[in-house]
């Protein structure tokens, strides 16, 4: 897929700890940015934002989830935002979808990723060497977890 029309990040911050991370740049903060990996915000909004577009919906625009941090988040397993914000894009938008991902959570969600004409779902291997995933990436799901 070419360029995106949206952005949608569920949450800020990160629970992964990527010490390589590029979104620690867009912390709001020095101490966010300094104790990146450490922190993570869920947007409670976020859905309710999505519905306002209902009368504008977004159908075939590119929706990219997410630019900023894993919309897969430890957290997602109990809060289901990312999954609510699908089934609502499901509803109202039919959106091309792109998902970024290194969390093997993202299967939960098979049955609605299914239904989008066009999704793409990309899961971020740093390394073949489990040694260094975990010098890099400490927290994060294993590399055999991520390809099953």
């Amino acid at each position: 897929m070419g360029a995106y029309d949206y952005t949608l990040n569920p949450y800020s911050g990160c629970s992964f700890g990527c010490n390589y991370c590029y979104a620690a740049f867009f912390a709001r903060s020095t101490e966010e940015k300094d104790n990146w990996g450490n922190w993570l915000k869920v947007k409670e909004n976020a859905l309710q934002l999505l519905l306002k577009w209902r009368k504008k919906p977004l159908i075939d625009k590119t929706i990219y989830i997410s630019s900023v941090t894993d919309p897969y988040q430890p957290i997602e397993r109990e809060l289901e935002l990312t999954r609510s914000i699908l089934k609502e894009l499901l509803r109202y938008h039919k959106p091309r979808l792109v998902i970024q991902t290194r969390s093997q959570l993202v299967i939960r969600d098979i049955d609605l990723l299914k239904q989008f004409e066009v999704v793409q779902v990309n899961m971020t291997v740093t390394t073949d060497s489990e040694a260094v995933r975990k010098a890099f990436e400490p927290i994060c799901p294993s590399n055999k977890v991520r390809l099953l």
